[in-house]
């Protein structure tokens, strides 16, 4: 092959990738730092609520009593389990967060791109694996797939996110020297695969999503018959799986892992668990895969919910007859699996006999990608791994539905227009999502969380001698990275920041007595939600007249209906009225202080609002020129807006 043939085969298709999703991810440049970013900011200055070595911020939760009694004071739940831990061994991780630091400083933008320039050494070698599996075309197309899905947003808009994705990066490298060395590559290749496998565990556990394409390849594409070459394909596993059994030796002697949380669960120490969250997690990430169902619908709930009881398209009866959203989503899931399986047979004659070993090892490799990943709250960005190997199925289905049309355009015109449709909605579906007006709504939202906090009704003179109480969040940038956020502006830290509730959804505040009140969730119960479990595993309830205690105040269960706390009263050590206490809740105009009723008295506090930039715009505007006339609206933020100002 010509020099100017190898380019416009190869080298052009890779360029013209990269660019379309430098493109796509360029507004990640204007995030900052988003969630779990202002906590290592806070343990590298030594501001966190406990003391950190600068190798270890992926410590969240050390499982002590001492260490859960200081995280409930500076905005971890109360109901926190004392044993709760989450530690993750990331040391590379770590290490890069750190020197960022000390490199490029608060010039933020900076150290998004360092993400970029990882995801596009990404983007490189995934090309190198479609084009030696699948040929020029295919591969193009196939890494057309791969870089479009909204797999790839969080790793490169969170730097906290970035040791995974290196630790894929790493792991693709791996993958390409397993197979290099399984095709007669020679010796250090093999050496080569166990090193990249050995330093890609140590940026993060998701490069054991890697391990399930090694196994697929010795299953499907190492060379004999499979009977005749079980010792030889298990040898050739070596390279993955020594690294993968030291490392997990090294995570439980240093004693990291997770315990104690309802949503993350860890496949080691909790086998049964992890088993049972594996039936449902896998489906939802099927709808993501396949059916482009974001996986974070399965705790959130799709955004459309509210907009189709509003048109009134179903009877409010009937909707609540109708399946909960999570079997919907778990169909979805299903059935996008099988429909993409179906398309994929209908073109299996025009694949060849080579790639459709490869497809198959790659749909497989797909499959046990998912695996590690489901002991973690379903997220699109746990897919990343897995869509590595469902991007060539696309890819064949597509090349499959374009030959069909060809050949049948002239004498076929029923069976033309079927395969047309069929070839639309797969690329509207997989290719015509306005993924970089994703990337800026996830830009716009973590520039907005940040002033969600920084504008919350405390005054920062008198703040360090306050005890701040957050009556009403239903998110973690409302709670959990509360006071880090805070302290990003140069202010001072409360005295101590409580976190009351998560349940989305009203909740009736009655007050008691001159130092207590009664919280009772509306229409629900305490810990029904994802975000309220991963702080107290669904094994460790809160019982009938379960007391429990922080500095500032007691807690006990005085409600129980259907086997699920509802009513929890608590009792403060000073009056509700003392100046040194600031309730807060969040409202759609931001966090505003809350005055407590008299005693005998009840409040309603509406659902909580999430941070919202417009919301918190416009309550600003309202407290500066009273209310707007009713023709004057809040559109999506435009591109022009500049979310420096304070």
């Amino acid at each position: 092959m010509s020099v100017a043939r190898f380019a416009l085969r190869s080298i052009l298709p890779l360029c013209l990738c990269l660019g379309w999703g430098l493109w796509i991810l360029w507004p990640s440049l204007d995030a900052g730092l988003i969630s779990d970013d202002f906590i290592f900011q806070a343990m590298m200055d030594g501001a966190f609520a406990v003391p950190r070595h600068p190798l270890d911020l992926f410590n969240f939760a050390a499982g002590t009593a001492a260490e859960s009694a200081a995280l409930r004071e500076h905005g971890y739940p109360f109901w926190m389990a004392e044993e709760m831990r989450i530690i993750m061994l990331r040391p590379l991780a770590s290490a890069l967060i750190w020197l960022d630091r000390i490199a490029l400083g608060d010039r933020f933008w900076l150290h998004h791109v360092h993400s970029l320039m990882w995801w596009c050494l990404l983007v490189v070698l995934c090309h190198r694996f479609y084009l030696r599996s699948f040929g020029a075309a295919v591969g193009a197309l196939a890494l057309l797939f791969f870089i479009t899905d909204a797999s790839h947003h969080s790793p490169v808009i969170w730097l906290a996110n970035r040791g995974g994705l290196a630790s894929v990066t790493l792991g693709v490298g791996a993958l390409l020297a397993h197979r290099s060395w399984q095709e007669g590559g020679g010796r250090r290749y093999g050496w080569l695969s166990a090193l990249l496998f050995g330093v890609a565990l140590l940026f993060g556990e998701w490069v054991f999503s890697i391990l399930g394409y090694v196994l697929s390849h010795q299953l499907l594409l190492a060379p004999g018959r499979l009977r005749q070459s079980l010792r030889a394909r298990a040898l050739g596993l070596l390279p993955a799986v020594v690294p993968a059994l030291l490392f997990i030796a090294a995570r439980r002697i240093l004693g990291a892992g997770v315990r104690g949380s309802g949503v993350y669960i860890d496949p080691v120490a909790e086998p049964l668990q992890f088993l049972q969250q594996l039936g449902t997690r896998l489906p939802v990430f099927f709808a993501d895969l396949f059916a482009d169902v974001p996986a974070g619908w399965w705790a959130h709930l799709p955004p459309w919910r509210d907009t189709i009881l509003g048109l009134e398209l179903i009877p409010p009866r009937l909707w609540q007859l109708m399946p909960q959203w999570r079997l919907w989503h778990m169909g979805l899931g299903v059935l996008g699996l099988f429909a993409t399986l179906g398309l994929l047979r209908a073109s299996w004659s025009s694949i060849e006999t080579q790639r459709r070993k490869e497809v198959w090892a790659c749909l497989l490799g797909a499959l046990l990608s998912l695996i590690p990943v489901a002991g973690s709250f379903p997220s699109r960005r746990l897919v990343l791994v897995a869509m590595l190997g469902v991007a060539p199925a696309l890819a064949l289905v597509v090349r499959g539905l374009l030959l069909a049309l060809y050949r049948t355009a002239p004498a076929r015109p029923g069976r033309f227009t079927f395969s047309y449709l069929l070839l639309l909605g797969l690329c509207l579906l997989h290719l015509g999502s306005s993924d970089r007006q994703d990337m800026l709504g996830h830009t716009y939202w973590a520039r907005g969380s940040q002033l969600w906090v920084k504008r919350a009704e405390l005054d920062p003179t008198r703040v360090a001698d306050q005890v701040v109480v957050m009556l009403n969040p239903i998110d973690f940038a409302t709670s959990v990275y509360f006071p880090a956020t805070w302290r990003d502006a140069h202010r001072p830290l409360p005295r101590a920041f409580y976190t009351l509730a998560l349940a989305p959804h009203p909740l009736r505040l009655r007050r008691l007595d001159d130092r207590g009140f009664e919280l009772t969730v509306l229409g629900s119960s305490w810990l029904g939600s994802d975000e309220e479990l991963h702080f107290r595993s669904r094994d460790n309830p809160l019982m009938p007249g379960q007391r429990l205690e922080v500095s500032d105040f007691r807690a006990e269960v005085a409600a129980w209906i259907g086997g699920r706390p509802v009513t929890l009263r608590f009792e403060f050590r000073d009056s509700l009225d003392a100046p040194h206490y600031v309730f807060l809740r969040a409202t759609p105009a931001g966090l505003q202080r809350f005055e407590m009723p008299k005693v005998g008295e009840h409040s309603i506090l509406p659902r909580g609002s999430k941070p919202n930039f417009l919301g918190l715009e416009q309550g600003r505007h309202l407290r500066r020129v009273g209310p707007y006339p009713s023709f004057v609206g809040f559109d999506p933020v435009p591109d022009f807006i500049d979310f420096g100002g304070e």
